[in-house]
C-alpha cells in the first residue's frame, strides 16, 4: 500500500461538484453505522516504502471549494478510514467540517445530526453489570461552588476547625437527601476505624448477623474491609495527587488544620443507602460521592472531610465500593489542591475532575485487586460506552442528561493521554499545576518527559487522537499513537502505577452490536462540538483489494478542522 502525497489541489466550478456537496434535504433513511471489515494481515506494516498508513490532508489554498485526489494503492485486504478531529474551541456545523469520497459513491452526500440514541442506561455494558455515576448536585457544587456561596464572593473558606476526631462506637446524625431529594437527617455508628478512616454505617443498614449479601445490610467485618481497603488507596493517592484538606499532620499545606474542618485525621467515609434505591431494578446508580458543601458551614454540611458510599454496593459487589473509594477520594483532594489552594480559587470543570478520579481508578485499581477485567474498573466499565458513542459530545462538554456517555468520552481521551504522553508522571504533573481543565493539561504536557512541547499541546494531542481509535492490536504501525500500549511509572514516588494497554477494536460496542468503535458511512455529514472526533468510511472501502481513488473536500476551517485517512 502506498498513499500518493501532495496531489494537485484543484478548484472546480459549481456544476461539476454539485453532486457531491451536501444537500439540505431531509435525511431518509436515518443515518446507520456501516461494520468494519477484519483487518487483512500484514502487507501495510511490512511495507518497504517510507509511508506508514496514516496520512493528514492538507489544504493550503484559499479556495474554500478546493479538493484533493488521493488515490491509495495496493491495499491487499485493508480498510481505508476518515477520521475527522475538530482541535477547535467552537462547534462545526456539518457541511462545514469536510469530506470524502469516490467516484461511485458522489451522490446523496447529505448534514445530518447524529441519530437519538436510546438512554445509555438501556444499553449499559456488554456485560450487563450496572454502571457507577455521580450524584448529580455534588457533582455541580463542586464544579461552581461560587456559585453556591450564598451571596459571598469569592466562595467561603472551610469552616472553623471544631470537634473532635470519632471513636469507635461513636454514633451522630448526618445530612443526607431522602428518595425525592429532600434533606433529612439519619444515625450512624463508626463501625470501623482504621489509620486514614472512619467508616460509618447507617443504622438502618447495620446489621452484624447478617449472612447475605443481598440484603442491602452491612456487618461490622464488611466495615472494617472498608477501612482496610481505604488505608492502602490513601498511601497509593496521596502519594500521587497530594492530600484533602487537613490531610495527614500540620505542615502538609501552609494555613491549613491538621484533621480539618472535623479535627479528625481520618477521613470519614458515610455507607447508606444513596438515593433509598436498593429496590430498584436500575443500569446505573449513584454509589458514591464527594461533597464539598461539608467543608463549610452551611445548611445541611455535615462539617467533615467526608465521602458517602452506597451500602447496595458495598453489599453486592464490594469491588465497585472500593474503586469508588478512589475515585470520590480524587475528588476530594483535587478539590483542595485546584481550588482551596489556589490563589484565584479554581474550581475544575466536570469534565476534567472526572477524567481525573477515572485515571485514578486506572492506575490504582489493579494495586488492590482490581484489574481490568472487572466491570469496576474502567477499561471494563468504561470504555464500551466510549467506542460507542465517542462521537457524541466533545472531550470539554458534559451532557447532564446523558452523563455516562460524558464519562465514557472523558476517561477515552484521558486513557489516549496517559498511555502516549508521559503515564503516571503525566498525571501527577496534571494534578501539580496551577491551573485546571485544559491549561493543566497544557502545563502538564510541556513539562514532562514523553509529552508534548509547543504552545496548544493539548489540540496537538487531540490532533492525533484518531490514531488511538484506528491503530490496535497486531495493527499498530510503528510511532502510531494507540491505547493499546503499557505504560508504567513511579512519579516521583515509591510506587509503581501501570496503565494497561487494551485493543479496542478486541471490544464490544453496545451501540452497534460489533467490535470496535462506531464507524460512520460517508454518504452523511455529521456537525462536530468542540474538540471531539468522528471515524467514517464506506462498505466499499472494507477489505479492499487493489486501489481506491479518494476525493477529499476542505472543510470551512482547515485550521481547526483535520482530517486524516488511515489504512487498517
Amino acid at each position: 500500500m502506498r498513499i500518493k502525497k501532495l496531489l494537485a489541489c484543484f478548484g472546480v466550478t459549481l456544476a461539476l461538484y454539485a453532486g457531491c456537496v451536501p444537500t439540505e434535504e431531509t435525511p431518509d433513511p436515518e443515518p446507520v453505522p456501516i461494520r468494519p471489515a477484519t483487518p487483512a494481515s500484514g502487507g501495510v506494516y511490512t511495507a518497504s516504502e517510507p509511508a506508514w498508513p496514516l496520512y493528514e490532508i492538507t489544504f493550503t489554498g484559499s479556495d474554500s471549494s478546493e479538493e484533493k485526489r488521493i488515490p491509495v494503492e495496493d491495499l491487499a485486504g485493508h480498510s481505508v478510514y476518515l477520521v475527522k478531529i475538530n482541535r477547535g474551541s467552537t462547534s462545526v456545523s456539518a457541511n462545514r467540517t469536510g469530506h470524502a469520497y469516490t467516484t461511485s459513491r458522489t451522490a446523496n452526500i447529505r448534514t445530518a445530526a447524529l441519530p437519538d440514541i436510546a438512554p445509555y442506561s438501556r444499553a449499559a455494558l456488554a456485560g450487563g453489570a450496572p454502571v457507577r455515576r455521580d450524584h448529580l448536585e455534588a457533582q455541580l457544587y463542586n464544579s461552581n461552588p461560587r456559585r453556591y456561596a450564598q451571596g459571598r464572593s469569592p466562595a467561603r473558606a472551610p469552616a472553623a476547625p471544631s470537634g473532635t476526631p470519632a471513636v469507635e462506637g461513636e454514633q451522630r446524625q448526618f445530612h443526607v437527601q431522602n428518595a425525592q431529594g429532600g434533606w433529612i437527617q439519619i444515625p450512624a455508628t463508626v463501625r470501623a476505624q482504621s489509620t486514614y478512616a472512619n467508616v460509618w454505617i447507617a443504622d438502618e443498614r447495620f446489621d452484624d448477623g447478617s449472612s447475605s449479601q443481598t440484603d442491602n445490610l452491612i456487618t461490622a467485618a464488611q466495615a472494617a474491609a472498608m477501612a482496610a481497603k481505604f488505608d492502602s488507596i490513601y498511601g497509593y493517592e496521596t502519594a500521587l495527587f497530594g492530600f484533602e484538606y487537613g490531610g495527614k499532620t500540620d505542615g502538609i499545606y501552609t494555613g491549613q488544620p491538621s484533621g480539618g474542618v472535623d479535627r479528625d485525621l481520618r477521613v470519614q467515609i458515610l455507607v447508606y443507602d444513596i438515593d433509598y434505591d436498593a429496590a430498584v431494578d436500575k443500569k446505573s446508580f449513584v454509589v458514591g460521592y464527594f461533597w464539598a458543601k461539608d467543608l463549610e458551614n452551611g445548611a445541611h454540611s455535615n462539617q467533615a472531610e467526608m465521602f458517602y458510599i452506597d451500602s447496595e454496593a458495598t453489599d453486592k459487589n464490594p469491588e465497585l465500593a472500593y474503586s469508588t473509594l478512589v475515585h470520590e477520594f480524587q475528588h476530594m483532594i483535587n478539590y483542595n489542591r485546584k481550588f482551596i489552594l489556589s490563589n484565584e480559587m479554581r474550581a475544575s470543570s466536570t469534565w476534567f475532575d472526572e477524567m481525573l478520579s477515572m485515571l485514578a481508578e486506572d492506575m490504582i485499581s489493579p494495586l488492590i485487586g482490581i484489574n481490568a477485567n472487572n466491570s469496576a474498573h474502567p477499561i471494563k466499565g468504561r470504555i464500551p460506552a466510549f467506542i460507542g458513542y465517542y462521537d457524541r459530545g466533545g472531550i470539554t462538554g458534559w451532557n447532564t442528561a446523558e452523563p455516562l456517555i460524558s464519562y465514557a468520552v472523558s476517561y477515552g481521551f484521558g486513557a489516549y493521554l496517559a498511555r502516549n504522553y508521559g503515564g503516571p508522571s503525566l498525571i501527577k504533573a496534571i494534578m501539580d499545576a496551577n491551573e485546571v481543565d485544559i491549561a493543566a493539561i497544557n502545563n502538564a504536557l510541556n513539562n514532562t518527559p514523553g509529552g508534548i512541547s509547543g504552545s496548544s499541546p493539548f489540540q496537538d494531542a487531540l490532533q492525533r487522537y484518531g490514531e488511538a481509535l484506528i491503530f490496535s492490536g497486531g495493527f499498530m504501525p510503528s510511532g502510531a499513537n494507540s491505547f493499546d500500549k503499557d505504560k508504567a511509572g513511579n512519579a516521583d514516588t515509591s510506587n509503581t502505577y501501570t496503565f494497561k494497554g487494551f485493543d479496542i477494536w478486541d471490544t464490544a460496542n453496545p451501540a452497534t452490536g460489533y467490535p470496535g468503535p462506531t464507524v460512520w458511512s460517508l454518504d452523511w455529514q455529521f456537525p462536530m462540538p468542540a474538540y471531539s472526533i468522528i471515524v467514517q468510511s464506506l462498505a466499499d472501502w472494507q477489505g479492499v483489494q487493489g486501489n481506491l481513488n479518494i476525493t477529499v473536500t476542505k472543510p470551512h476551517n482547515p485550521a481547526n478542522v483535520k482530517l486524516y485517512l488511515m489504512v487498517r
